[in-house]
């Protein structure tokens, strides 16, 4: 199974009030992606890439806070109220099964380390 995509944490925790969406862009881009129902969101941008057997470097250098709505016809809008560099290195092992397995949290407190395939998706504050 490959790295690049989505991947989400919703539905292993399903009914959980918030949630982490991480994508690996074939390019070496990427975004973590934290959600709240209480409608507050963060994306961390950031590049990576494979430096070992099971190893990922992953450089987070973007950090983007803000608030989403959701209209009558389920369409949901992001708005950006914090945009900042971020200059944040993470060296996790990872293990690809039917699930993404990171040997830590990817935030610690907000996402966490066990992730299903998702829907490739965009990176919703471009």
């Amino acid at each position: 199974m490959r790295l690049h995509g989505t991947w989400s944490e919703q539905n292993i925790h399903p009914g959980a009030p918030e949630f982490g969406t991480v994508t690996f862009s074939p390019d070496g881009t990427g975004w973590l992606l934290w959600e709240s129902w209480s409608s507050s969101f963060d994306v961390q941008r950031f590049t990576w890439r494979v430096i070992g057997p099971a190893m990922l470097r992953i450089h987070f250098n973007r950090y983007l806070f803000g608030s989403w709505s959701i209209d009558a016809a389920k369409k949901i809008t992001y708005t950006v109220e914090t945009d900042e560099p971020e200059d944040r290195t993470l060296i996790p092992r990872f293990k690809i099964t039917d699930r993404l397995e990171f040997d830590r949290e990817l935030s610690p407190g907000t996402v966490g380390s066990l992730f299903e395939r998702e829907d490739d998706a965009q990176d919703p504050t471009t």
